[in-house]
């Protein structure tokens, strides 16, 4: 039996064409950092002549964009990194959040069982409260921190 010869998509697809750049492979290209990888393109596309090469298909541009995106594709951070950070800027606009409980939530620490079943207990307290439920749920700010405090 005969192994199969890998094929690539763009040799599936027959396309041809120049090789694809490789980012960080044997110290030919070094290995870019997000935000390098997402400042050059941004750089790029503030660019009009490139940009027009870009979009004309020009190969040098074309290979230069998919190495881009190569380099932004395998820095990206885990999937709710994103979801993390939307969340976090959306608690810090309706409660007063330290900068530790924030580094607890972005880098997922996990939490001793009487540190969650305190929090528990401390949250359940004010829902008790008519008034506080009231100006809570109106977009009090002041009672918007009091289930967060110890």
């Amino acid at each position: 039996m005969t192994e199969a010869t890998p094929v690539t998509a763009a040799a599936a697809l027959g396309v041809t064409g120049p090789p694809p750049v490789a980012v960080g492979v044997d110290g030919a290209n070094p290995p870019m950092t997000r935000e390098a990888a997402e400042l050059r393109k941004a750089e790029l596309l503030r660019n009009a002549d490139w940009t027009e090469r870009f979009l004309a298909g020009e190969s040098r541009a074309r290979t230069e964009m998919a190495a881009l995106n190569l380099a932004l594709v395998q820095t990206a951070g885990d999937e709710g990194q994103l979801r993390r950070e939307l969340e976090i800027t959306s608690l810090r606009s309706r409660a007063d959040l330290s900068d530790a409980h924030v580094a607890e939530y972005a880098n997922l620490t996990p939490v001793s069982a009487a540190e969650r079943q305190f929090a528990l207990d401390k949250k359940a307290q004010p829902f008790g409260d008519r008034a506080w439920v009231a100006k809570y749920l109106d977009g009090d700010r002041e009672a918007a921190k009091k289930p967060c405090r110890q």
